[in-house]
Formats: structure tokens, sequence, C-alpha cells
């Protein structure tokens, strides 16, 4: 990662670094928010949901691209579906990791491109690309890839 001038690092600081050669145990996702129920999935029940894969290119604000990546998760709508959890047209769906957070709507959260990935080209993903899960926003530039994804909050 290149370091810009006057770029806070402490919030990096406290990210783990987490090992790519296996799924840890220690990690989860929350969802939360106007739902009926809050759940947690653990790190190996998410890894076990993966079933969907995304290919595409990676358009960084910064104005880099890489093509032709290879994300393999699980879509938000089958997570979703998997807790028992549903919305309505008018929710909106805020993803959250580490110190940033994106906001989608309903429609662009059903979208079979979106995904909560843990894995990149056909390796476990690492922390210094979002492991051990990122979101994988459809073909959305890089500020809808939310790294390090801890949560996931449903607002009415």
């Amino acid at each position: 990662m290149k370091i810009k001038e006057g770029m806070n690092m402490q919030k990096f600081e406290k990210l783990p670094i987490m090992p790519v050669d296996k799924v840890p145990s220690w990690i989860s996702l929350k969802i939360c928010g106007d739902i009926t129920h809050n759940i947690e999935f653990q790190a190996n029940e998410l890894h076990n949901l993966s079933n969907s894969i995304v290919t595409g290119d990676f358009y960084c604000n910064d104005g880099w691209v890489t093509k032709g990546l290879k994300w393999k998760g699980v879509t938000v709508s089958d997570l979703f579906k998997e807790a028992k959890i549903e919305i309505s047209e008018h929710s909106s769906v805020e993803f959250r990791g580490g110190a940033y957070s994106k906001v989608l709507t309903v429609e662009d959260v059903i979208q079979s491109s979106v995904l909560v990935a843990g894995e990149l080209n056909g390796a476990l993903l690492s922390s210094p690309h979002g492991g051990p899960f990122r979101l994988i926003g459809g073909n959305r530039s890089a500020d809808f890839h939310v790294k390090w994804l801890t949560e996931i909050c449903v607002y009415s």
C-alpha cells in the first residue's frame, strides 16, 4: 500500500494480520439493525456457504485497474436467506469493516454480483486484500468493496 502524506495510519495498526493457510476461527460476521433477530456467522460457516464466483475487473479510485479478478463467496441475498432475514424494497444495507462503511440499496444488494468474499483467485483472502472477508460490490468502483467486513446492518 502506498502511504500518502498526512494519511492516518492509526486505523490500520489495529487490524490483525491474517494467515492465509486456514480460515480464522475467531472471526465472525454480524447481521443486525432493523430486523427481527440479529445473527452472527462464524468464519467457517461463511466459507461453507461460499458457492458463488464473481469475475471482473477491479477499478481503484486512484485510477489503476486490475483485470480479471476471481472472487469466491456467498451472495448477500443468499446470506439473508440463510439467516431468514426479510428485507423490504425500502430498506438500505450498511456494510462495515474497520473504520469504513458503505450503504447500498436493497435493489443493489440482491444482485448476484454483490457478495461477501473470502477467496481471491483460488486462495483465502489475505489481510492486505481485505481478508478474511470483504464485500464485493459488483461492478462498482473500489469504494464499494468494503475490506475487513465485520457487520452488515439493515435499516428500514
